[in-house]
Formats: C-alpha cells, structure tokens, sequence
C-alpha cells in the first residue's frame, strides 16, 4: 500500500469518527446523580443537545436506598419537581413539571418503601429559535429539617451551535 492510499484510510478513518462523536452528542441521553444519606435522585434527559422541534424528555427518580420506609410530607408545595429554564430576547422562561397540578397529596407527600423509586416525567418541545443554553433541574425535598436546601441536581443542554465537541464551544 503506498503512502496516499494510506493517508487517505486515514483521513477517512478519522471523518468516520468524527462523524459518530457528533452523532453520539446529539443523541445521548444524560444522567446527573445526588443524594443524601440512603436516598438519591438522579436526573435524566433524553438528549444533550437540540434543535428547534425537537422533544426533550427530562426524567426525575427519586429512590430509597435505606431499609426503612422513607416519609415526607409538606403543605405548601411539591415534593419532588422538574424544571425547563431558558432565556430569550424578550426574558426568562422556567417550566415546572408541577405548573397548574392542584397541591393534592400525590404531590405533596412521598412515601417510599426500602428500593421503591418514584418517577416524574417532563416533556418539551424546542422552540424556534432554540435557546443556546437550556437549564434542567430536579428539585427534591427528602427532609423537613433541610426543606430550604433540597437535592437539587442540575444540567445543561445545548442548543445549535452550542453543543460541546470539535465545532462547538
């Protein structure tokens, strides 16, 4: 084999591989983990980067990891919430999984027994023009004593021209 048809497998190695990392941005899932004491949330979100159109599906968990039942209850708000934040020229916007729920006690107390989790789901539709910067957040109350600090993991995804990689910041 002489040297250009080698430099070329090269070249066309490296393009394929190029091609499948960015391919990999757009379409993995992530997955953010917190926890305190033997209860963890973990926070997922279908994709890491978007487009306009696209449905992003962000997932909150909250699951007992103790051998005893784990018991929150409070009045005023939700136990466990999703959140959407984003800016554009004309402000902020926050989403809430919890927007327009009725504080029922579905909402408002969690029992879990040892290993039980309990899912929340939040889908959203990309606006046009997509931010470049989406916030996601969970928000979990495990503890009345700590109610002013819950879990709260926390992650970015990116809109065009914002995805992480060789083309993007």
């Amino acid at each position: 084999m002489n040297r250009a048809n080698l430099f070329c497998q090269r070249v066309m190695h490296f393009i394929l591989v190029l091609g499948f990392a960015l391919s990999a941005c757009l379409a993995t899932p992530v997955t953010i983990k917190d926890g305190r004491g033997k209860i963890a949330i973990e926070l997922w979100a279908s994709a890491k980067c978007v487009e306009p159109g696209d449905m992003l599906i962000v997932r909150a968990t909250v699951t007992n990891q103790d051998s005893r039942t784990h018991l929150v209850e409070v009045k005023d708000q939700s136990i466990l919430d999703l959140s959407i934040g984003y800016r554009t020229e004309t402000g902020s916007t926050i989403i809430k999984w919890s927007d327009a729920k009725p504080l029922t006690p579905d909402l408002t107390r969690l029992e879990l027994k040892p290993g039980e989790s309990r899912t929340i789901e939040l889908r959203w539709v990309v606006i046009e023009p997509a931010p470049s910067a989406i916030g996601v957040s969970a928000r979990f109350i495990d503890d009345l004593r700590f109610s002013d600090h819950p879990l709260s993991p926390f992650m970015m995804i990116y809109g065009p021209g914002g995805c992480p990689g060789p083309f993007g910041p």
